[in-house]
Formats: structure tokens, C-alpha cells, sequence
């Protein structure tokens, strides 16, 4: 937090070799993709689009904690 009571996130890079695994695993990319296709209309995440359309980056951010986190 900062001074204001703030969230202050510390940004987490990934290097190259971590981006381009993250981009073409293909199970992240099809399941990025079905999110994708269920936000239009008729889709199963149309009431919820503006969270389904940040589901792909929250995959990435457990995946994130997951490796910095010690189990």
C-alpha cells in the first residue's frame, strides 16, 4: 500500500523466454481463445464480460504467484 491507503502492486516482468512460453503454450492459448469467443453476444460469459475479458491475464498472474510463492 502507499501513503494513501493505495494498492502499489510491484510489476512483474517476464523475460522474453518466460513471454514466449506464456504466448504459445497452446492450452493457455485455446482457453484464451474460448474465453474470447464467450464474451460476444449469446456467449456464456456475456454478463460477466468485463471480468471474463481479464480471465487470460489473471492466468497468467496465478501462474505468476505460483512460482514466487514458496509450497
Amino acid at each position: 500500500m502507499d501513503a494513501q491507503g493505495g494498492l502499489s502492486p510491484t510489476m512483474l516482468d517476464l523475460s522474453h523466454a518466460a513471454h514466449g512460453a506464456h504466448v504459445a503454450r497452446a492450452a493457455r492459448a485455446q482457453a484464451h481463445d474460448r474465453i474470447e469467443r464467450n464474451l460476444g453476444g449469446g456467449g456464456d460469459y456475456v454478463v460477466i464480460c468485463d471480468a471474463a475479458a481479464r480471465l487470460a491475464e489473471n492466468i497468467a498472474r496465478l501462474a505468476a504467484l505460483l512460482v514466487l510463492l514458496p509450497l
